[in-house]
């Protein structure tokens, strides 16, 4: 059978289409095709940096560790229990004594954040770990010991596989350089991101010099400022404002980056009616997680609010209340109950807990009212029941 080659517009054509993860594949396995690759604009759909050697690409994990390898005899429980989680998170000096201290060194290109350890922090760390449980080979440890590259598919804490092992000859933060470097660097456009998101501030970010992001949504652990301004060298000016705020904590209304977003996620730490607050939300989008309050009759002032108001058809607030709150979904079904016996016009119904409202002889804006329960949030691991107001706008302006 013959076999056609592509050509290089059709090979430029279908690397431009595939998934980050396979192109990446196709790097390693192709090293011909690395130039051609890095020339085509990069497109991932989530990035995430979890710590200093663990990295998300889509629906892949990448992370490294040191594993031990004994020459003969079976190791140690506590080795072997570290080797089978994909190695240790941290260096080991000559001896075999844990360095943590080593993931503080910086080399040009790399992120690092205001929330990391100390060196004196690090080192008392690192003298308490220096007991073993089995010291008598300490000096000269019976084992010999690698880098491994390791691939989690899925969500976080699933079991993972190694991918790569070479000898320990690089610190694992030149490992991870490397590998960020192989990924991300000589990319003449920025990488295009649809959500990067940063779990925690105490990590340093391991990035070549020069390699920009266009980001739509950004998640952070905390205060979008403070995390933005150490993000500030990645990011490209196209990306800005961001149109998406996503962030593990309360949202500061004065803040200009919040301010300027079309949607925001946040946590409700709030006290207060929580509807009165997301009234005053300019945003278009407002989805608020781990919420903990529910009052009917503020439920229903906001809806006749949003009836009588001018906000934009399209406009739309997702309440997400834990599972395990059985109360609150059924004062949240009680409250749907009421408006299905009447205390609201019932345009549509689509089922009990799905249906669109408009205010009694003035149809000047209908709103759509959803209750879903066990809900993927966001990304979140666990799921939430979630409470979904959307203004469609009146009649006529819809169908228009």
């Amino acid at each position: 059978m013959d076999q056609k080659k592509l050509s290089y517009g059709a090979l430029k054509a279908v690397l431009r289409h595939m998934e980050a993860n396979k192109r990446i594949q196709i790097s390693v396995a192709c090293p011909s095709l690395r130039n051609v690759e890095k020339l085509l604009p990069l497109k991932i759909d989530q990035l995430g940096f979890k710590s200093d050697y663990d990295v998300k690409i889509n629906n892949n994990w990448y992370n490294f560790g040191v594993i031990r390898q004994y020459r003969e005899g079976t190791p140690p429980e506590e080795i072997q229990s570290d080797n089978d989680s994909g190695g240790l998170r941290c260096d080991l000096d000559k001896p075999g004594y844990e360095r943590p201290s080593y993931r503080l060194t910086e080399s040009p290109g790399d992120i690092r954040f205001g929330d990391e350890l100390d060196e004196d922090d690090e080192f008392e760390i690192s003298l308490e770990r220096r007991i073993p449980k089995h010291n008598e080979n300490i000096l000269n440890p019976n084992y010999d010991c690698f880098v491994q590259l390791n691939l989690t598919t899925g969500e976080f804490g699933q079991p993972s596989r190694p991918v790569q092992k070479v000898p320990y000859m690089k610190k694992l933060h030149e490992a991870m350089k490397t590998f960020m470097t192989f990924i991300f660097g000589r990319r003449r456009c920025p990488v295009q991101v649809n959500c990067l998101e940063i779990y925690s501030t105490t990590q340093i970010i391991r990035l070549p010099v020069g390699v920009k992001f266009s980001v739509h949504e950004l998640g952070v652990p905390r205060e979008i400022s403070s995390v933005l301004e150490v993000l500030r060298p990645i990011l490209d000016e196209s990306c800005f404002p961001i149109k998406h705020i996503n962030q593990r904590a309360s949202i500061e209304l004065n803040d200009p980056f919040v301010a300027s977003a079309e949607e925001v996620t946040f946590e409700d730490h709030r006290d207060g009616n929580l509807f009165d607050f997301i009234r005053n939300l300019p945003h278009f989008k407002v989805n608020i997680f781990n919420c903990s309050r529910f009052n009917e009759e503020e439920f229903i002032e906001f809806l006749e609010y949003l009836l009588e108001s001018d906000k934009k058809p399209g406009t739309t607030y997702q309440l997400a209340y834990d599972n395990e709150r059985k109360y609150k979904n059924q004062e949240i079904a009680s409250t749907f109950l009421r408006i299905d016996a009447g205390i609201m016009k019932r345009e549509v119904i689509i089922d009990f807990l799905d249906f669109i409202i408009q205010k009694w002889n003035t149809p000047k804006e209908r709103v759509r009212t959803t209750y879903d329960k066990d809900v993927k949030y966001f990304g979140r691991i666990k799921s939430y029941s979630v409470l979904k107001i959307q203004v469609l706008g009146n009649r006529q302006a819809t169908n228009d």
